[in-house]
């Protein structure tokens, strides 16, 4: 039984540490990490938006095209989601990654867009086997 009581503390201690070193991750980082994957898989990409909290990318795969959005923010808001949204619909793109290192508000979860995968952080660290070098692979086309 300690064992077990064990194991769920250091997975929180650990997902909690993991949290901390995502957040502290650059956008560059993120944004080699993607391109390097574009290269080895021989899928092209556009970068479309790149600052300091977000980036945007266009990843053309052989038979999808994905926008796949990165942004370093605590809380996406409906006004986040619905640029998205805009973003997609005037690259005229059909299916978008949504990943954030924070959460997104409750009404947007309950939102049916079924085109658009919402990653918050918790699930990007159950994806990731090593956080210090940050995989995509799951996101690409």
């Amino acid at each position: 039984m300690n064992n077990l009581f064990f194991r769920s503390c250091f997975t929180g201690q650990k997902t909690e540490f993991y949290e901390m070193r995502l957040k502290k991750v650059s956008i560059n980082e993120i944004s080699d990490s993607i391109t390097k994957s574009c290269w080895n898989y021989n899928i092209q990409y556009e970068m479309i938006l790149k600052d300091s909290n977000t980036l945007l990318i266009d990843l053309m795969g052989k038979e999808k095209e994905i926008l796949l959005k990165y942004h370093k923010k605590d809380i996406i808001t409906k006004n986040d989601y619905e640029g998205f949204i805009n973003y997609l619909e005037s690259y005229e793109i059909k299916r978008g990654i949504y990943i954030t290192t924070g959460f997104f508000e409750k009404h947007i979860y309950n939102n049916l867009h079924k085109k658009i995968k919402k990653i918050d952080i918790k699930k990007f660290i159950k994806k990731q086997p090593n956080i210090d070098k940050l995989n995509f692979l799951h996101y690409l086309p």
